[in-house]
């Protein structure tokens, strides 16, 4: 198999991660929560709607045309991209360290293992 055929692979494969991903993300989550009775029991209850869930993909992919930003949080109205510019500094100086101690870590590993696999001790 050539390396434009595998290329194609995985990025076909990667689309339809995506894809798969955003109607997860996007699946209609508003549960029905009504009080009954002098026990005041709580009913919880929900319901699967089509039409929500089209609307709800329609609405972010209409936000994104209009707007040209991924939408707001729930929180305090703040767009995504400007808690992508906040948090992603930070989390990328973690990733950076974990990968390095990840690197130095596997080296001493394959060291260690190189060395113990001369010596026949039984534990």
């Amino acid at each position: 198999m050539s390396i434009t055929q595998n290329i194609i692979r995985t990025v076909l494969l990667y689309v339809v991660v995506l894809a798969g991903l955003i109607m997860l993300v996007f699946f209609p989550r508003e549960a029905d929560i009504a009080v009954s009775g002098k026990a005041m029991t709580i009913d919880y209850g929900y319901t699967f709607s089509w039409g929500q869930y089209k609307e709800n993909i329609s609405g972010w992919l209409t936000h994104i045309r209009e707007n040209g930003s991924l939408g707001d949080t729930r929180y305090n109205n703040v767009t995504v991209e400007d808690e992508l510019k906040r948090y992603f500094p930070n989390s990328l100086k973690i990733i950076v360290l974990a990968f390095v101690l990840s690197i130095f870590v596997g080296i001493a590993k394959g060291i260690f293992d190189y060395n113990s696999a001369k010596t026949k001790k039984i534990y």
